[in-house]
C-alpha cells in the first residue's frame, strides 16, 4: 500500500465550473465533472467510513471517500461547496 501511495498521485480540485476527481483508487487518471451536470449528492456512513456520492445527469455515480481527504473538515468543506453549487444551479436565472 505504501508503494501504491508513492506512485499514484491523487487530487481533487474544484473550480467555479467543475470538479476533478481521481478516476479510481488504483489508477492515476482524473475525471472532470462540470458542476452544471451534477444532479444530486448523497452522503453515507458505513462502518465508520464516510462517503460522498456525486450523481451526474446521466446517472453516473462518483464516490469521494473521506479517508482520501486530508481531514474530516476538508471532506465537509468539499461537500458544502458542492451543495452550494447545486443550489445555485437550481436557482431561476
Amino acid at each position: 500500500m505504501t508503494i501504491h501511495r508513492l506512485t499514484v498521485y491523487k487530487r481533487i480540485t474544484v473550480t467555479d465550473r467543475a470538479i476533478t476527481l481521481p478516476t479510481s483508487r488504483w489508477l492515476s487518471g482524473e475525471t472532470a465533472i462540470a458542476l452544471a451536470e451534477i444532479e444530486s449528492l448523497s452522503e453515507t456512513d458505513a462502518y465508520g467510513q464516510r462517503f460522498l456520492y456525486i450523481y451526474r445527469y446521466d446517472r453516473m455515480r462518483f464516490t469521494v471517500a473521506a479517508s482520501l481527504m486530508p481531514s474530516n473538515d476538508a471532506f465537509d468543506e468539499l461537500r458544502d461547496l458542492l451543495r452550494q453549487a447545486l443550489e445555485r444551479g437550481r436557482e431561476p436565472q
